[in-house]
């Protein structure tokens, strides 16, 4: 009985002892919520992961290029990035990206007003990638630490939106986002990236 299991885990939890479970769920926050319809007691779980695997592009061919406008047209329809505040703060997390070491690039591929350029695969591809353009997989995550408004909202059962609103306000960084600063990053192609936003809408 998965429920039965899912207050044994949580019971677990409140021991303090490690666990780690498995949810059928496309993003962090619908795990919770997937969670919290199982558990009918207060929720103890400190962390919440959501993972995608999805092939990263070759480090030694990939090609820089300016996004033309139908790719800007489906990134302000994912993301906003017409609003100020958005380009702001994706800008800063591209910045954090670069000191922490993610991508081969030590300039932004971003400003504070829009995105200056994304990175495609080289058609014919590079030894190095044995001609195919992409390189090993890599992950695009999400991490939720629910926090006690979120749980008291879980509770609830506020609707899924404003739980996300409540999560995002809170630091937490959706999987979309993840997948397009990877992006900037020369991580990912607009594909790859597109289809991370299908699952995660």
């Amino acid at each position: 009985n998965s429920s039965a299991l899912a207050r044994q885990i949580n019971d677990q939890v409140l021991k303090k002892q490690h666990i780690m479970a498995v949810l059928p769920a496309n993003s962090a926050l619908s795990a919770l919520v997937f969670w919290q319809q199982m558990v009918s007691e207060p929720l103890a779980l400190p962390m919440v992961i959501s993972q995608h695997k999805v092939a990263s592009l070759c480090p030694m061919c990939k090609v820089a290029y300016s996004p033309p406008i139908i790719e800007q047209i489906q990134l302000t329809a994912n993301f906003q990035i017409d609003s100020p505040s958005v380009m702001k703060t994706l800008y800063a997390l591209e910045k954090s990206a670069i000191q922490a070491g993610l991508g081969d690039n030590q300039e932004t591929d971003s400003s504070p007003k829009k995105i200056l350029k994304l990175w495609r695969r080289d058609t014919t591809g590079c030894r190095h990638c044995n001609f195919s353009g992409y390189g090993q997989d890599i992950g695009i995550f999400e991490v939720l630490e629910p926090s006690d408004k979120l749980r008291s909202e879980l509770s609830h059962n506020n609707i899924a939106a404003n739980l996300q609103d409540i999560a995002l306000s809170e630091g937490m960084i959706s999987l979309k986002t993840d997948a397009l600063v990877k992006a900037l990053r020369g991580l990912i192609d607009f594909k790859t990236l597109i289809s991370i936003c299908s699952i995660a809408n």
